[in-house]
């Protein structure tokens, strides 16, 4: 296809009055279109016609939420990689502010160093920070944050006063189900931590805590949405995409 015919089909398939059965094709063309991003041989013409279609998207932030096991970590990426977000995840936007050399970076790491808990005003200023840097057109994919009640109640109030809309999908998932992954992910990746039943049912009931609560909170507000966390992560994706699109 010829980036002159690329470039006025991509614009044809932006409009809003398309039937269902366009709007399904519509999807399935973009994600094939992004995937092309990737390519070097593509050419400008190409390139600058799928730019369009992507910078066309409402400029609406996602927080994803999922007990441990979900994948939502690999899906959240996958988000990023396709759709355009920036992948926000607290404890990695920790460790790079820890080593960044400003000064809320050289408190953060005096924390992290001896390993403390790095406190709840700081961590929020993390994430007002790491907001800021970013364009107000820069979608952005929040992992990890909100987490708790307190968390909620900030972040709700930095996205209100930097006028950022969001809106939330929790990837649900049966308990037990969460637990053989992790099991299994022990096993195949050597990963220590994840080996342990009593570690793993733990951190499920902390998230049932302290995380539930925010999800509820946000669900009476209407922004989330539920996403069947069973299947593969393909399955599973094309079911985040079918809510997003």
């Amino acid at each position: 296809m010829s980036g002159h015919v690329l470039q006025h089909s991509v614009l044809f398939i932006s409009s809003r009055a398309l039937p269902g059965l366009m709007r399904r094709r519509k999807k399935e063309y973009l994600s094939r279109c992004f995937r092309l991003l990737l390519d070097t041989r593509m050419s400008d013409t190409v390139r600058s016609a799928c730019f369009m279609v992507r910078q066309s998207s409402p400029q609406v932030d996602l927080v994803i939420f999922g007990i441990q096991g979900s994948g939502k970590g690999t899906q959240a990426k996958k988000l990023c990689a396709e759709l355009g977000y920036e992948y926000f995840e607290a404890g990695g936007e920790l460790r790079k502010i820890a080593g960044s050399g400003s000064k809320l970076g050289e408190t953060v790491k005096s924390y992290i160093d001896v390993g403390k808990l790095v406190p709840h005003e700081i961590i929020m200023q993390v994430v007002a920070a790491a907001i800021q840097k970013r364009s107000a057109g820069q979608k952005i994919l929040f992992d990890g944050i909100p987490r708790d009640g307190d968390q909620q109640r900030d972040f709700d109030a930095i996205m209100t006063k930097l006028g950022r809309e969001f809106r939330c999908i929790e990837i649900a998932l049966d308990p037990e189900e969460g637990e053989r992954r992790i099991l299994g992910r022990a096993k195949t990746e050597g990963r220590k931590d994840d080996a342990s039943e009593e570690t793993i049912r733990k951190r499920m009931a902390l998230f049932q805590e302290k995380t539930r609560p925010v999800i509820e909170a946000y669900r009476a507000r209407g922004k989330v949405t539920d996403i069947d966390g069973r299947g593969g992560v393909a399955e599973i994706y094309d079911r985040i995409l079918s809510t997003l699109h």
